[in-house]
This record gives C-alpha cells, structure tokens and sequence, in this order.
C-alpha cells in the first residue's frame, strides 16, 4: 500500500471545460497486484510523462537509469471523488 499526494492533470476531460487546465490534487490510496512492467513499457511511461513536464525537450534514458525506475500502469475500472467547495 502506498500513500502519496499527486498532482494529476486529466487532458481529456478538464474539470474547468478547457482544455488542458483540468488539475487537482488527491490522496491515492492503492492495493493492487499484476506484473512487472517491463524496459520498453517503461520507456513509454517516462517518455509519456516527460512529454507532458516538459513539452519539446530532448528526452533519452538510459538503461541503468530504466532499471532504477518503477512505472505503474493502473487500468481504471471504475473511480469516485468528491469535490470541495
């Protein structure tokens, strides 16, 4: 189980109704099970996410540096929140 604050920003449907402004920021929660991800998948994930923090940037990892890295897929089956107003 892990617990961490994140910052999560959803492209696909903003909370705000513009494009590209939706984030929040929530307690996850997690227990789950399935396989390692392995070296490609791996790239991809970083790659996704330096694409998205730094937009046009020269991105290249290394395959040490892929070892030292955990990246999570989560398929989400079904989600709930609350907001606060």
């Amino acid at each position: 189980m892990r617990r961490a604050k994140r910052e999560v920003a959803d492209l696909a449907e903003p909370a705000s109704g513009e494009a590209g402004d939706a984030r929040w920021t929530f307690w996850l929660h997690c227990a789950s099970e399935g396989r390692k991800t392995d070296a490609d998948q791996k790239v991809r994930g970083l790659t996704a996410i330096m694409a998205r923090m730094a937009p046009g940037a020269p991105v290249e990892f290394s395959p040490d540096a892929v070892k030292l890295v955990d990246v999570w897929r989560v398929d989400v089956d079904h989600l709930t929140g609350k907001r606060r107003e």
